[in-house]
């Protein structure tokens, strides 16, 4: 029988050992090439995915001109868009942390491997993907309620860089809904804000806020600058943000379609969004998307 013991005692060890291997491995998985998602207690995680930068510019510059020209771009604008080179921009971000050394490059959040490709950067398509700033995108439906005369539904949208990407233009965050619901502007559940870190230390500076827009009761959005006192030596960026927002209609809805996007600027010129009737956004020309939510939900 003490034997039996001892055989269990061995076993439950070595099973907690491997268990702490495990959770180990994953806490040292390189924060640049995957960005941490966003956590929180409260809300449903709904909706999460990646994006790379890179993959965001491509997927724009691989679209014919005729497709561009249907969905609403201009000759001039495709013409200024297409022109723009991410390969270069990179090749220019990759010269000024080249100047830094091995422990500035760590303390900016790069690890061994990211390190040596940083000294060996030839611009291959291998090394771009690894250089490449990755968003995060997490979505959270929180309290909701219904009845014959007021319903409500709370969601929160999430985003996070895993490090300074190559464009520090001002971005969107857009979302759209169904049911003709607003977004109550007075609630706490509305918010936006955002947090700045250091270029090259990653670390936190401080948090801005920034208004939530109305499109009448069909949706909302928001703007916010990427990078903040940006030059030759660096500067901040605001690495991530959550943006919440409240729905509410005077009448009974049992059901609500929402769907998000977060557009991205390639130019330094003032974005915007619009989110007509029908569950649909739209950037301006600069902007190239990433879909964040496209559901339908029960309050």
């Amino acid at each position: 029988m003490e034997k039996g013991k001892k055989s269990l005692r061995t076993i439950l060890s070595y099973s907690l050992m491997f268990a702490m291997l495990i959770s180990s491995l994953f806490m040292f998985r390189s924060a640049l090439a995957e960005p941490q998602m966003s956590n929180d207690a409260e809300g449903i995680l709904v909706s999460q995915s990646i994006h790379s930068e890179y993959d965001l510019y491509k997927e724009f510059i691989n679209t014919s001109d005729e497709d561009l020209l249907k969905i609403g771009y201009t000759k001039e604008q495709i013409r200024a868009m297409k022109n723009i080179n991410y390969k270069d921009a990179l090749k220019s971000k990759v010269d000024k942390l080249n100047k830094l050394d091995d422990v500035a490059l760590k303390n900016a959040g790069y690890d061994k491997e990211h390190i040596n490709i940083i000294r060996n950067y030839t611009g291959t398509e291998e090394q771009i993907n690894a250089l490449s700033a990755s968003l995060a995108l997490s979505t959270y439906k929180g309290s909701s309620s219904k009845s014959s005369s007021y319903s409500q539904i709370n969601f929160r949208t999430d985003w996070t860089w895993s490090s300074v990407p190559v464009w520090l233009e001002t971005d969107i965050l857009a979302v759209s809904w169904t049911e003709g619901m607003y977004v109550d502007l007075n609630s706490s559940y509305t918010y936006a804000n955002y947090d700045l870190y250091n270029e090259w230390y990653e670390s936190y500076d401080r948090t801005l806020s920034t208004p939530v827009f109305s499109n009448l009761n069909t949706g909302a959005y928001i703007k916010f600058d990427i990078g903040h006192h940006n030059n030759d030596i660096g500067g901040l960026y605001a690495k991530k943000g959550k943006f919440g927002y409240k729905i509410s209609r005077n009448a009974y809805v049992s059901q609500i379609a929402v769907q998000a996007k977060y557009g991205h600027n390639q130019m330094a010129v003032q974005p915007s969004v619009s989110i007509p009737a029908g569950l649909s956004i739209s950037f301006s020309w600069s902007l190239v998307e990433a879909a964040i939510l496209d559901k339908q939900f029960y309050l």
